[in-house]
């Protein structure tokens, strides 16, 4: 209850406290498996609150990569996967480790979950198809316009997945035309290059 109040009133800091108080005694304390499995989907969904909250910068949470998180995410809640997967193109400092452990959950939860974050993913690292990647990152960013959680995070996300497959592009060719570069992030061979810049 707490911890819903502070998140009410964006009290971050202190939100991510009872958080932590609310996590160790999930841990902690000896309730039945099953129960701890439901205690910790909901508190993913609690975390999405802080995680994508308006002081995210200085707020972040590493709940997505925590292995009993993502058990709970796995068997109670695969839709948190979009989330988990804009997380790690948003924020994720150790971007290249975090980008295969997500990619392990994507090919994991296929079964039960896809949508256009989770294709994107796949499309750019698995398949390396990049028209169908840029496609997806369309629906990824008008998905994002209609999310409570990401709305404000629209921008963010096209910039930080268009460096995702210029990386990717730029790994996998030996030479790279400046022309098929802005062709394959959208934009003109100007604002490619100033981009690259």
């Amino acid at each position: 209850g707490k911890l819903a109040c502070r998140l009410l009133q964006s009290k971050w800091q202190k939100s991510v406290q009872d958080f932590t108080v609310v996590r160790n005694a999930i841990e902690h304390k000896s309730i039945p498996a099953i129960q701890q499995l439901q205690h910790r989907a909901f508190l993913l969904h609690w975390g999405l609150f802080l995680q994508f909250s308006a002081s995210s910068e200085v707020v972040q949470l590493d709940i997505f990569g925590d292995r009993y998180y993502l058990n709970a995410m796995e068997n109670s809640a695969p839709w948190m996967l979009r989330y988990y997967a804009v997380s790690v193109i948003l924020f994720n400092r150790r971007k290249n480790m975090a980008i295969e452990d997500l990619r392990k959950e994507i090919r994991h939860l296929k079964y039960s979950f896809q949508d256009c974050f989770t294709n994107f993913m796949q499309e750019l690292y698995d398949a390396f198809d990049y028209t169908k990647a840029q496609m997806s990152l369309k629906d990824c960013v008008s998905a994002m316009e209609n999310d409570f959680f990401l709305c404000a995070f629209a921008d963010k996300f096209k910039q930080q997945a268009r460096l995702l497959l210029c990386e990717v592009y730029c790994q996998l060719n030996r030479t790279v035309s400046l022309a098929a570069l802005a062709e394959k992030l959208e934009l003109t061979e100007d604002e490619a290059e100033r981009w690259v810049v």
